[in-house]
C-alpha cells in the first residue's frame, strides 16, 4: 500500500510540474475581450502579447513573430490583469488552511 501511496504522490507531483511549465518563446492570444481596470470598460477582440513573462503589446495590431510564438484563440474568453492562482498556499502547505501556516 505504501508503494501505491508514494506512485501515487510521484506521478501528481511530476503532472503539478509539467503544468507549471511555461512556452519557450513568445504568447499571441488572439481575439479576447480585455477587461481594462483603468476604464473599467471591457476592450473586445483586443490581441495580447506576452514575452518573456510580460505584456509586451495589446490592441488591434499584427505583429511580426518568431517561429516559437504559441498562438492561443480567446475568442469568447476574457483576460484580466492582476490575477494569481490565490489558492496555492493550501496545496504547498495544509497548515494554511487553518491559519497556522502564516
Amino acid at each position: 500500500m505504501r508503494k501505491f501511496i508514494l506512485s501515487v504522490s510521484v506521478i501528481s507531483c511530476s503532472l503539478f510540474i509539467h503544468a507549471q511549465t511555461r512556452p519557450a518563446g513568445p504568447v499571441l492570444i488572439n481575439h479576447v475581450n480585455v477587461v481594462n481596470v483603468i476604464t473599467k470598460k471591457i476592450d473586445a477582440d483586443q490581441t495580447v502579447l506576452i514575452d518573456s513573462n510580460r505584456i509586451a503589446a495589446v490592441g488591434r495590431i499584427r505583429f511580426k513573430l518568431p517561429e516559437t510564438t504559441t498562438i492561443i484563440d480567446g475568442t469568447g474568453k476574457y483576460l484580466m490583469p492582476g490575477l494569481t492562482d490565490a489558492q496555492i498556499d493550501e496545496i504547498l502547505n495544509p497548515a494554511a488552511l487553518t491559519g497556522q501556516g502564516r
